[in-house]
């Protein structure tokens, strides 16, 4: 589960438990910073709105699926908007989590392809927050930030006509069947 969190009063609500990642858009001051890692364990990545992972500067939560979290960043070196994809603490034990992992980045970045997102940098940095230590390391994968609405908001919400959707369907599978030749299999 992703939540936001407007103001250091919901820190409390955090550690009851049911929120595996916490996007911290505003606190009062760097004790309050220091005071929600404190409150944090290995078990829950807090990414605050602001921190720095490597040259990335956290901007908002993007989603999350099964091999990570997502967020749209700055990267304040080249000075543009990506996405962060993160892999969160508890599936760094795995090593065949992390291995999937990179696989992943690796594969996607071999791909050249207008329906495939580019792979711009795989690391694994710190999170650095002031006034407070920086984290264990972090495995993320920085890639191409494509802005629109997901496909269950245009069939859900917007009720986008059944041949608009195929078009949209058919481009999604002209990105897997060049994945597929190259010997990659999305899950």
């Amino acid at each position: 589960t992703v939540a936001t969190i407007d103001d250091v009063g919901h820190i409390d609500a955090l550690v009851a438990g049911e929120i595996d990642i916490a996007i911290v858009s505003k606190l009062e001051s760097d004790i309050d910073r220091v005071r929600l890692h404190e409150l944090f364990d290995d078990e829950l990545l807090a990414i605050v709105i602001g921190q720095r992972l490597g040259p990335y500067e956290v901007l908002t939560a993007l989603g999350a699926g099964g091999m990570g979290e997502v967020y749209l960043a700055q990267d304040r070196t080249l000075e543009r908007r990506v996405a962060l994809k993160i892999l969160p603490p508890e599936l760094v034990r795995s090593e065949d989590r992390v291995r999937r992992f990179v696989l992943e980045a690796k594969s996607a970045s071999s791909l050249s392809h207008p329906n495939i997102v580019t792979i711009y940098e795989i690391g694994q940095d710190p999170v650095r927050t002031p006034g407070a230590p920086d984290s264990d390391p972090v495995h993320y994968i920085s890639m191409e930030l494509v802005s629109g609405k997901t496909l269950s908001t245009l069939i859900h919400d917007d009720k986008t006509d059944l041949r608009t959707l195929l078009g949209y369907l058919a481009q999604a599978a002209e990105g897997l069947s060049k994945a597929h030749a190259a010997g990659i299999v999305h899950r």
